[in-house]
């Protein structure tokens, strides 16, 4: 097959358009069969001699990464599996792009066949500890993103790494806005809640999140009932001052267990009468 202008259009435009049959017979003219090393960007500066040498060898295919985010900015499955099939060994642990374009194209179907390709990429860290995969997929808007977050929980995504001390994914689902159920997927595995998880929920209006967290009966040393408390008058949300301050009279008095199952109703039912 002749090309104009070299092949790197040709196998990225069938990335785009899930043209499997046509970038298979692309691989197989440049030499590319099953088990392949993957193709890496080369660092050459124009005009070099090194360019000139890599371009009469016939090296321009694209790199893998790049074949990766195109198929995965189009949603192609198919083509992304067909990618991986070919290049094995190939690692995505230094790609950054990959992880943006999950992000901005989510697709739960997609961000499966990535992670059963190399299951760790559910760990993927952005800038090594402040944010990683999981909390950057907190941040995008919940009506897209949610199915996504499933899946890197399904997968074993670590809670814990991000936003620093007392922060990890539970306190990127709430400044993320997420849904009730994702925010208590991450909370089953996080063990205690902090304060800054806390006062976050009640500074987001998000009574149901706080009171899933005073509920969850086990709290990091910083988190006193008085403390709460005050949050919560700060915040002016009466409904969320109320829960808290009943709250703070059951943790005086039981020695911060949490509330009794189905106290909450009567709880609500107290802020309505109020506001």
């Amino acid at each position: 097959m002749a090309y104009q202008g070299g092949p790197e259009s040709y196998m990225l435009n069938a990335c785009s358009s899930g043209d499997t049959s046509t970038l298979q017979q692309l691989f197989t003219d440049h030499g590319i069969q099953p088990g392949s090393k993957p193709v890496y960007p080369k660092l050459i500066d124009p005009g070099s001699p090194q360019e000139v040498l890599t371009t009469t060898m016939g090296l321009q295919i694209p790199p893998t990464s790049k074949l990766l985010e195109r198929a995965v900015a189009a949603k192609q499955v198919a083509i992304v599996k067909f990618i991986l099939q070919m290049y094995p060994s190939f690692s995505l642990m230094q790609e950054h792009g990959i992880v943006r374009t999950v992000l901005e194209h989510p697709n739960p179907e997609i961000l499966q066949v990535l992670c059963d390709h190399e299951r760790n990429f559910v760990n993927f860290s952005v800038d090594y500890g402040m944010r990683c995969f999981l909390t950057d997929a907190c941040a995008r808007p919940a009506e897209e993103i949610g199915p996504v977050l499933h899946v890197l929980l399904d997968y074993g995504a670590d809670v814990h790494d991000g936003w620093g001390a007392g922060g990890g994914a539970l306190y990127a689902v709430v400044i993320g806005g997420q849904s009730l159920e994702i925010v208590k997927r991450i909370l089953e595995r996080t063990g205690a809640v902090s304060r800054r998880n806390v006062s976050e929920a009640i500074w987001r209006g998000r009574v149901d999140v706080v009171e899933l967290f005073l509920n969850h009966r086990r709290f990091g040393p910083g988190v006193k009932p008085e403390e709460i408390v005050e949050d919560a008058e700060k915040s002016g949300d009466k409904e969320i001052i109320v829960v808290v301050r009943s709250w703070a009279l059951q943790a005086k008095g039981k020695g911060k267990k949490g509330l009794f199952v189905g106290y909450w109703e009567r709880v609500r039912n107290l802020a309505k009468s109020i506001i």
